[in-house]
Protein backbone atom coordinates (compact mmCIF):
# COMPACT_ATOMS: atom_id res chain seq x y z
CA UNK A 1 0.00 0.00 0.00
CA UNK A 2 2.86 2.40 0.78
CA UNK A 3 4.10 1.93 -2.79
CA UNK A 4 0.55 2.50 -4.10
CA UNK A 5 0.56 -0.99 -5.61
CA UNK A 6 -3.09 -1.49 -4.78
CA UNK A 7 -3.64 -4.58 -6.91
CA UNK A 8 -0.81 -6.42 -5.17
CA UNK A 9 -1.94 -5.22 -1.74
CA UNK A 10 -5.46 -6.46 -2.47
CA UNK A 11 -4.19 -10.00 -3.14
CA UNK A 12 -2.63 -10.27 0.30
CA UNK A 13 -5.33 -8.36 2.13
CA UNK A 14 -8.07 -10.57 0.63
CA UNK A 15 -6.24 -13.64 1.95
CA UNK A 16 -5.82 -12.04 5.34
CA UNK A 17 -9.49 -11.02 5.54
CA UNK A 18 -10.60 -14.48 4.41
CA UNK A 19 -8.59 -15.96 7.27
CA UNK A 20 -9.80 -13.41 9.83
CA UNK A 21 -12.98 -11.63 8.62
CA UNK A 22 -13.34 -9.69 11.87
CA UNK A 23 -9.97 -7.92 11.70
CA UNK A 24 -10.83 -4.23 11.49
CA UNK A 25 -7.27 -3.34 10.52
CA UNK A 26 -7.21 -5.73 7.55
CA UNK A 27 -10.78 -5.00 6.42
CA UNK A 28 -10.16 -1.26 6.53
CA UNK A 29 -6.88 -1.64 4.60
CA UNK A 30 -8.68 -3.76 2.00
CA UNK A 31 -11.37 -1.08 1.71
CA UNK A 32 -8.82 1.66 1.17
CA UNK A 33 -6.94 -0.44 -1.39
CA UNK A 34 -10.11 -1.02 -3.44
CA UNK A 35 -11.40 2.56 -3.33
CA UNK A 36 -9.97 5.17 -5.71
CA UNK A 37 -7.27 5.86 -6.68
CA UNK A 38 -7.31 2.08 -7.18
CA UNK A 39 -9.20 0.68 -10.18
CA UNK A 40 -12.74 2.08 -10.56
CA UNK A 41 -14.09 -1.41 -11.32
CA UNK A 42 -13.38 -2.36 -7.71
CA UNK A 43 -15.44 0.52 -6.31
CA UNK A 44 -18.54 -1.56 -5.35
CA UNK A 45 -16.29 -4.00 -3.48
CA UNK A 46 -14.45 -1.12 -1.82
CA UNK A 47 -17.77 0.31 -0.69
CA UNK A 48 -18.71 -3.05 0.82
CA UNK A 49 -15.38 -3.30 2.65
CA UNK A 50 -15.66 0.22 4.06
CA UNK A 51 -19.19 -0.55 5.27
CA UNK A 52 -17.85 -3.76 6.83
CA UNK A 53 -15.04 -1.81 8.52
CA UNK A 54 -17.59 0.62 9.95
CA UNK A 55 -19.50 -2.30 11.42
CA UNK A 56 -16.37 -3.87 12.90
CA UNK A 57 -15.24 -0.67 14.60
CA UNK A 58 -15.97 -0.77 18.32
CA UNK A 59 -14.88 2.81 18.96
CA UNK A 60 -17.92 5.10 18.49
CA UNK A 61 -15.82 7.97 17.11
CA UNK A 62 -13.92 5.63 14.77
CA UNK A 63 -17.19 4.04 13.62
CA UNK A 64 -18.61 7.50 12.90
CA UNK A 65 -15.52 8.57 10.93
CA UNK A 66 -15.40 5.36 8.87
CA UNK A 67 -19.14 5.57 8.18
CA UNK A 68 -18.86 9.22 7.13
CA UNK A 69 -15.91 8.43 4.86
CA UNK A 70 -17.76 5.47 3.31
CA UNK A 71 -20.94 7.49 2.88
CA UNK A 72 -19.09 10.24 1.00
CA UNK A 73 -17.43 7.69 -1.31
CA UNK A 74 -20.79 5.96 -1.86
CA UNK A 75 -22.61 9.18 -2.77
CA UNK A 76 -19.79 10.30 -5.06
CA UNK A 77 -19.88 6.97 -6.91
CA UNK A 78 -23.62 6.23 -6.89
CA UNK A 79 -24.97 9.78 -7.14
CA UNK A 80 -27.16 9.54 -4.04
CA UNK A 81 -27.19 7.77 -0.70
CA UNK A 82 -29.99 5.47 -1.82
CA UNK A 83 -28.90 1.96 -0.81
CA UNK A 84 -26.17 3.05 1.64
CA UNK A 85 -28.17 2.04 4.73
CA UNK A 86 -28.93 -1.33 3.14
CA UNK A 87 -25.23 -1.85 2.39
CA UNK A 88 -24.38 -1.08 6.03
CA UNK A 89 -26.96 -3.67 7.14
CA UNK A 90 -25.62 -6.27 4.71
CA UNK A 91 -22.06 -5.67 5.93
CA UNK A 92 -23.11 -6.56 9.48
CA UNK A 93 -23.65 -10.20 8.58
CA UNK A 94 -21.77 -10.78 5.31
CA UNK A 95 -18.04 -11.40 5.55
CA UNK A 96 -17.45 -10.77 1.84
CA UNK A 97 -19.20 -8.87 -0.95
CA UNK A 98 -21.83 -10.86 -2.83
CA UNK A 99 -21.28 -11.70 -6.49
CA UNK A 100 -23.88 -9.28 -7.89
CA UNK A 101 -22.80 -6.28 -5.83
CA UNK A 102 -21.66 -4.41 -8.95
CA UNK A 103 -25.21 -4.61 -10.32
CA UNK A 104 -26.80 -3.28 -7.12
CA UNK A 105 -24.35 -0.41 -6.64
CA UNK A 106 -24.13 1.34 -9.96
CA UNK A 107 -21.99 4.28 -11.01
CA UNK A 108 -23.86 7.55 -11.34
CA UNK A 109 -24.19 8.77 -14.90
CA UNK A 110 -25.39 12.36 -15.20
CA UNK A 111 -28.50 12.82 -17.35
CA UNK A 112 -28.05 14.14 -20.85
CA UNK A 113 -29.53 17.54 -21.71
CA UNK A 114 -32.30 15.70 -23.55
CA UNK A 115 -33.13 13.65 -20.43
CA UNK A 116 -33.10 16.79 -18.30
CA UNK A 117 -35.50 18.51 -20.69
CA UNK A 118 -37.80 15.47 -20.74
CA UNK A 119 -37.83 15.40 -16.92
CA UNK A 120 -38.72 19.08 -16.76
CA UNK A 121 -41.57 18.64 -19.25
CA UNK A 122 -42.96 15.68 -17.27
CA UNK A 123 -42.70 17.37 -13.87
CA UNK A 124 -43.79 20.93 -14.71
CA UNK A 125 -47.07 22.10 -16.11
CA UNK A 126 -46.61 24.54 -19.01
Amino acid sequence: MADEDYANAQKYLKLSVAGNPTSLEDVYALAVSTLPPATPEDMPNGLFWIARAADLSTDPKGKEQITKFGHSKYVKYHGSDEGWAQLLETAKTATAPHADLATTITKYTPPTPEQQAADIVQKKQP
